[in-house]
């Protein structure tokens, strides 16, 4: 059987090969899930047929209307993978979030956002209501379990804390799996549907910023280490998940057993971050080399 990069870099190809299609759709019901999160059940007809939700951690784009628009201008896709937005039009918002859950029937999802500063993103979920308009495409493969490791490590910030539950969720009852999670006080922390075999570590920021502690990788750091082959899933601000992914390094958990992923990064905006992987992935198509999300700016250029 594969390992989890395997795996996943197959999915990928097969998406580059046969790209998902966008589907306009509208906001069903909004509600808190604590201080921090929100719930936006998205729905709408152009769900049917929606593979998203099989697998934990799915993901899917959502394209955000800005102020003062009702309707989102959808792009066209270019034969290299890039998207093209009518000239003169303004951009939405593109945002990734994790499928928190899928109903085929009633056609509706469900993503959880977390609430911080002034984002797009934040300013949407807040005021979302029942019938506004937006769009997505995906999913995005985001983990896969290998049935050759004896132990499942996963670690993110609150921004992967929806992907870390579905992968919780989805796990087989007997699997070993130690969990890490960064949120910025314990009133944060959401209740997680976990196996007997799992250990689930909160720890809280209480009040830092956001990807500006080590708090993350020293707990990982502390940990009794499981015997055994180990996979890694990694999700938090790209400055922590790389410091995580030298530790893992150090503690022999082989690269094809790690999905390590900058979630985001201090300082740069979604749509930022956006240009910085597509230049990356210009690169990698010029060069063959190997896609790092975790590499410093300076490299992609």
């Amino acid at each position: 059987m594969p390992w989890i990069k395997t795996e996943l870099r197959r999915r990928a190809q097969a998406r580059l090969a046969a790209p998902a299609p966008f589907r306009r759709v509208e906001v069903r019901r909004n509600r808190a899930l604590g201080p921090r999160f929100r719930r936006v059940t998205i729905g709408g007809a152009e769900l049917a047929g929606f593979p998203g939700g099989e697998l934990p951690a799915d993901a899917v784009k959502l394209f955000l209307p800005l102020p003062g628009q009702s309707t989102v201008t959808l792009p066209t896709r270019t034969p290299d993978g890039r998207l093209q937005y009518p000239t003169g039009d303004r951009r939405p918002d593109a945002r990734a979030y994790t499928v928190r859950r899928f109903d085929p029937h009633a056609l509706e999802l469900d993503v959880d956002v977390v609430m911080h500063g002034a984002s797009t993103s934040t300013r949407w979920a807040s005021a979302a209501q029942p019938g506004d308009e937006l769009a997505l495409t995906g999913p995005r493969h985001d983990f896969y379990a290998s049935p050759e490791v004896d132990h499942h490590l996963v670690v993110g910030d609150e921004t992967a804390l929806p992907a870390i539950a579905t992968i919780l969720e989805h796990l087989p009852a007997q699997t070993q799996v130690t969990a890490v999670v960064e949120v910025d006080q314990a009133a944060e922390e959401l209740p997680l549907r976990t196996a007997p075999g799992t250990r689930v570590y909160w720890v809280h920021r209480g009040g830092k910023a956001p990807g500006s502690t080590d708090l993350l990788l020293r707990t990982v750091r502390d940990l009794d280490w499981p015997a055994g082959e180990v996979q890694a899933w990694v999700g938090a601000e790209t400055g922590v998940a790389r410091a995580v992914r030298s530790l893992l390094r150090e503690r022999g958990v082989r690269p094809e057993c790690q999905q390590v992923s900058g979630y985001w990064r201090r300082g740069l905006s979604s749509a930022e971050l956006d240009e910085l992987a597509l230049r990356r992935y210009r690169r990698a198509q010029a060069t063959g080399e190997e896609i790092d999300d975790l590499a410093p700016e300076d490299d992609a250029a």
